[in-house]
C-alpha cells in the first residue's frame, strides 16, 4: 500500500509541474522557464542541506506536516498572486517542498521495516516513486480528456484505505 501512496504522491506532483511551465511562461517568458526550475532545484539542494538539522529538531511528522503545508499553500496561492516576483517566491516554495516530501516518506519507511528488509523495501518504494515520473507524459492525457476527477478519486480512495 505504502508503494501505490508514493507512486500517486508522485502523480500528485506531476500534473501541477506538467501546467505550471505553461503558466510560468506567461508571466515570465518561455525562454525564463528554464531557468525558474533550475533556480528552484538549486534552492531545493540548500533545504536538502538542512534536512536532517530540522527533522532531528522538530522531527519528521512536524517537518513532513511544514512542508505539506507550504506545498500546498504554494500551488494555492499561485493563480492569485499578481507581480513576477511573488509567483516565482511561490513556485519556488512549491519546488522545495516538492523535493523534501519524498525524503519524509523514506525515513518514514526506514523507521517502520525491518533492518533486514530496509533496503528492499527502500529501493521499492523509490522505484513506484520514479514510476510516478512517467506521469508527465500521462498528465497530458489527464488535461485532454478531462479524467483528473477519476484520478482524484482514485487517489483518495488509496490515500483513506488503512495501512496493513
Amino acid at each position: 500500500m505504502f508503494y501505490l501512496i508514493s507512486f500517486l504522491l508522485a502523480m500528485s506532483f506531476a500534473l501541477p509541474l506538467y501546467v505550471s511551465s505553461t503558466f510560468l511562461a506567461g508571466w515570465i517568458g518561455v525562454e525564463r522557464v528554464g531557468l525558474v526550475y533550475a533556480l528552484g532545484a538549486l534552492v531545493g539542494l540548500f533545504f536538502i542541506a538542512l534536512f536532517p538539522a530540522l527533522v532531528r529538531r522538530i522531527g519528521v511528522r512536524k517537518s513532513f506536516t511544514l512542508f505539506a503545508a507550504v506545498s500546498l499553500a504554494a500551488l494555492a496561492l499561485l493563480p492569485s498572486l499578481d507581480t513576477s516576483v511573488f509567483v516565482f517566491a511561490a513556485f519556488t516554495l512549491y519546488l522545495v517542498a516538492l523535493r523534501l516530501l519524498p525524503l519524509h516518506l523514506d525515513i518514514f519507511l526506514e523507521t517502520l521495516s525491518r533492518n533486514a528488509t530496509t533496503g528492499r523495501i527502500r529501493g521499492l518504494y523509490a522505484t513506484a516513486l520514479n514510476l510516478g515520473i512517467i506521469t508527465y507524459a500521462f498528465s497530458g492525457f489527464i488535461l485532454l480528456f478531462g479524467l483528473i476527477s477519476i484520478w482524484t478519486g482514485i487517489t483518495f480512495y488509496a490515500l483513506s484505505r488503512k495501512q496493513n
